[in-house]
């Protein structure tokens, strides 16, 4: 898939050493070399990245694999910028992301031996799985919970309205403060997208029905698949064939689980 196209807006790009910085007009070069070299606090960790807070910063970095990763990098430079661009389509269209303020690739001879998306720190918020969790622990009002559905369908369709599809819109994916305004992460995973064909709407759907389905009601989770669903698309049917995805999507996942080793 394409990445979104590159904006000229208040970015600056600098050769600082063997690293290529680009980086809002404002921030020092050094400074940022210095961050993505710090030690920080490790968010997450996956074979491809490891993501890390920096005080208000988180750094996701992408290197390791000497000889296939070094190449991909070098040759697929796009595919590793995509968050960077993203964040900087999104941020202009008005969806609420964690602000981007710098990507840096480092290597020599032409070849990226690693790369680094700079991103502001999404303080006191936590993601709309937790979120949820956390409402039906303090015995929310019912109608608190479908009002915090809406609003999540309203930021997702939000998305899909600028011409940006999510490949993983997992509720991990989706953070939040108050349960009224809500940020999409994993911008490495958001590309552009000027029609959402039902294929891409349907996977949606799944991702986030399989987030919540354990802990809330079909009761509550319909109207929320309602709220997104394709036009002239009978919300009714939409749901069955969605539930019938997320079963499909959990026994792949469990099998996988289960040749890892890991308990259910």
């Amino acid at each position: 898939m394409q990445t979104f196209a590159p904006l000229c807006t208040d970015v600056v790009t600098e050769h600082c050493g063997n690293a290529i910085v680009h980086h809002r007009a404002g921030l020092d070069c050094q400074q940022i070399l210095d961050t993505i070299s710090a030690q920080g606090e490790v968010l997450k960790t996956s074979p491809k990245s490891i993501t890390r807070r920096i005080d208000a910063l988180v750094v996701k970095a992408c290197a390791g694999g000497a000889g296939l990763g070094l190449l991909n990098r070098s040759l697929r430079r796009n595919r590793y910028r995509r968050g960077w661009f993203a964040g900087l389509y999104l941020e202009k269209q008005g969806v609420a992301v964690p602000r981007v303020k710098a990507f840096v690739e480092t290597g020599r001879w032409g070849l990226i031996a690693a790369s680094y998306l700079v991103m502001d720190y999404l303080e006191k918020a936590c993601n709309v799985e937790r979120y949820a969790v956390e409402l039906v622990q303090d015995e929310a009002p019912e109608e608190d919970i479908r009002t915090f559905l809406r609003g999540l369908a309203r930021a997702v369709n939000e998305l899909r309205g600028v011409g940006a599809y999510h490949q993983d819109l997992s509720g991990k994916n989706i953070y939040t403060r108050d349960g009224e305004r809500f940020y999409f992460i994993d911008l490495e995973s958001i590309v552009p997208a000027e029609r959402h064909t039902r294929k891409m709407l349907f996977r949606n759907h799944v991702q986030l029905y399989d987030s919540f389905c354990d802990l809330l009601g079909d009761d509550l989770l319909e109207p929320f698949l309602a709220e997104m669903a394709p036009e002239e698309q009978d919300y009714a049917m939409w749901a069955k064939l969605v539930r019938r995805g997320q079963a499909a999507r959990r026994t792949r996942q469990v099998a996988i689980w289960r040749r890892q080793g890991r308990s259910l």
